[in-house]
């Protein structure tokens, strides 16, 4: 690929220079006006959405005020007529229909029938709760959109409906010059149909609900200005404000974006205008500006390679460029220097042949240092080339497997291998190329057939055609000692409770089976004292004693009284051991015990049959004997006597069988 020269680099940088802050400026402004006139265009068409609304709103309230004074003033003169109400009324309404232009006018007097005049709604269909804010209702009679007011008065029960065209309110919703052209606002009511007519021929809102987004929003009690189509599927700026006055529907302003943004788009003409001139102005510039520093430089590159053919009596001429002279005076320099500088070379390089026969020689003795210490090592060495053979093995290794340093060398990793299958060795082997290294546990064969276990570190060397080395440490009795503790782990957990404790009492660890005894869990009692567990059943001499036989003998067993977490006291089989170090010093207490409370329980039943009768469950002749004996011995030491009354029943086997053994 060919490189471009200085000139070109230069030309492009200065343009860069010129052009991305100019255009980074032009283009942050550009952002900021023309967001500015969008937002304001925007926010046009929302206040046009605002004032048509407020137009309506004043309509309809100033309609509703004059349908109330027009039923006071109903009210106040037919309201105690002797004769027909409807009568009474009906000229004044017909009068107001006249000068109002109603549709038509519904009276509901309470009395009499309703009185309706021209196209007016029966007041059953609109005598109903109006939404917050609600003063009108909209319904729809043969195709035309019909708005009622209701005025009521509690007092009298008199109720009047004024019905007006929608189309009356037509004059509200006329264009604007905020909307142009293609603009136009209008009323639509809570399912989307028009009320006032459109500026555009559509079905939507007449014969189904318009279905635009933005009306959708606005039937949902939002305002708001938004870009997007129209009931014609075309791109405009909507503003929308939701009517609550007629029980919900919108006052809609449009504009087309294509006349709302057009001083848009003929500002981006004219800035893309300027933008290019702007950018031919600063390339024109960049490459007067390149040319005339890049001659300089070109001048030093013909004498780099001047230098580089071995010529040193070419010379730069001084240019008007400070730092470029300086340049070429360094280059002037360099090349005197060149000549000196070759024949110091020469003369270095025989110091450096003889340094490197130097370094050579120690590397070498530390070589024969490096093979003394895996000779003399008490780990296993091998060194195995990529095809699995043994090349290197140190004495050590050779006393672990059995072999002799000779019968090793040539053989194959997978023939000392016992754990592996040949296939797995190989693959580990391709692992520990591709990682660099790896330490792992596996077993050796040895010469008699016995499999130990090691522990292997390999490395794979990359150089000359690669190779590996291993060191390898014999642990058949580490394996055993980890054996021997997965076992006394297995022991701890048995159905008896296990406690140890520190010298000093402290909980440290307990098993499962304390936990179902006592109801605490390891979270609750470690680190915590084994006072925790006293019911207070034996006094301070009891664990005085207990303490001295530990202490003397390192043992104490019996049974004890201990309290259960939910409050219970129990029995239990408790044996304590303790534990001492080196120097005899009690350094933990180990505790095993048993819940002997159904053992207890089954020593009382067996002392109750052995001196209860089990049917009747009266004291038998045995316990009789055995308190007289005691009696005799009481007797017998404090020569204190009793006497013994003894009192047989007749007829007793008659009594057992007619009243029962409770008797």
């Amino acid at each position: 690929m060919g490189m471009r020269s200085i000139k070109t680099h230069l030309t492009v940088a200065l343009l860069l220079c010129i052009l991305l802050p100019t255009g980074l400026i032009g283009a942050t402004a550009y952002w900021f006006l023309y967001n500015g006139i969008r937002e304001n265009r925007i926010k046009d068409v929302g206040d046009i959405a605002e004032v048509r609304y407020e137009e309506l709103r004043i309509r309809l309230h100033r309609d509703n005020e004059r349908g109330k004074a027009l039923l006071d003033r109903l009210i106040s003169s037919c309201g105690y007529s002797n004769g027909s109400i409807n009568d009474c009324v009906r000229a004044t309404l017909e009068q107001f229909a006249a000068i109002n232009h109603t549709a038509g006018l519904t009276f509901h007097s309470g009395v009499e029938s309703d009185l309706i005049l021209g196209s007016a709604i029966p007041f059953d269909k609109l005598n109903k709760p109006f939404l917050p804010g609600q003063i009108a209702a909209i319904s729809t009679v043969n195709g035309a959109s019909l708005l009622s007011l209701i005025a009521a008065d509690s007092k009298s029960g008199f109720s009047l409906i004024t019905t007006y065209h929608g189309q009356e309110l037509q004059d509200i919703f006329v264009g604007s010059k905020v909307l142009g052209q293609s603009g136009e606002t209008f009323l639509a009511d809570n399912q989307g149909f028009f009320i006032t007519k459109p500026r555009y021929p559509s079905q939507q809102g007449v014969i189904k609900p318009i279905s635009a987004i933005p009306m959708q929003h606005c039937l949902r009690r939002e305002n708001d200005e938004v870009l997007g189509f129209d009931y014609r599927d075309t791109s405009i700026i909507h503003g929308f404000r939701f009517v609550p006055e007629i029980g919900g529907g919108c006052v809609m302003a449009h504009i087309d974006q294509a006349e709302a943004f057009a001083p848009l788009t003929r500002l981006v003409m004219s800035l893309s205008v300027v933008a290019f001139l702007f950018a031919c102005s600063a390339w024109l510039i960049a490459t007067l500006i390149g040319r005339s520093m890049s001659k300089p430089i070109i001048a030093l590159a013909d004498m780099a390679r001047a230098l580089s053919r071995g010529d040193f009596t070419q010379r730069v001429s001084s240019t008007g460029y400070r730092e470029i002279a300086e340049l070429s005076q360094l280059f002037n320099n360099m090349a005197e220097q060149l000549d000196n500088t070759l024949s110091r070379l020469k003369a270095s390089e025989h110091e450096l042949a003889q340094t490197v026969a130097e370094r050579t020689s120690e590397l070498h003795e530390r070589h024969e240092k490096y093979r003394s210490v895996i000779r003399t090592t008490g780990e296993g060495f091998w060194q195995v080339g990529k095809d699995g053979r043994l090349l290197e093995v140190n004495p050590a290794y050779a006393r672990l497997s059995g072999y002799s340093e000779a019968e090793l060398v040539g053989m194959r990793i997978t023939d000392l291998e016992a754990l592996e299958s040949p296939e797995q060795t190989v693959e580990h082997v391709r692992k520990i190329m591709l990682y660099g290294t790896d330490t792992f546990e596996t077993q050796h064969r040895r010469k008699d057939g016995s499999v130990w276990d090691v522990e292997v570190n390999a490395s794979f060397i990359g150089e000359d055609e690669g190779f590996f080395v291993g060191f390898f440490k014999d642990i058949t009795e580490r394996n055993r000692a980890k054996q021997e503790l997965r076992i006394a782990a297995t022991a701890f957990e048995t159905l008896e409770g296990i406690t140890i404790t520190d010298a000093d009492e402290i909980i440290i660890r307990v098993n499962r089976a304390f936990t179902q005894i006592t109801g605490y869990t390891p979270e609750e009692v470690i680190g915590k004292k084994t006072s925790i567990l006293k019911s207070g059943h034996h006094d301070q001499d009891f664990y005085r004693a207990m303490h001295c036989a530990l202490q003397s003998d390192g043992q104490w067993e019996g049974e004890i009284w201990d309290r259960h977490k939910d409050g219970h006291i129990y029995p239990k089989w408790l044996a304590i051991t303790a534990v001492k170090d080196d120097l005899g010093r009690i350094t933990h207490y180990v505790g095993n015990f048993t819940d002997i409370t159904e053992r207890k329980a089954s020593e009382e039943k067996i002392k109750s049959l052995a001196f209860y009768d089990t049917l009747t469950e009266l004291a038998n002749r045995r316990l009789l004997t055995e308190r007289l004996e005691y009696a005799i011995g009481i007797q017998s030491r404090t020569e204190i006597y009793g006497a013994l009354l003894f009192l047989d029943l007749d007829n007793f086997k008659v009594l057992n069988d007619t009243q029962g053994h409770k008797v």
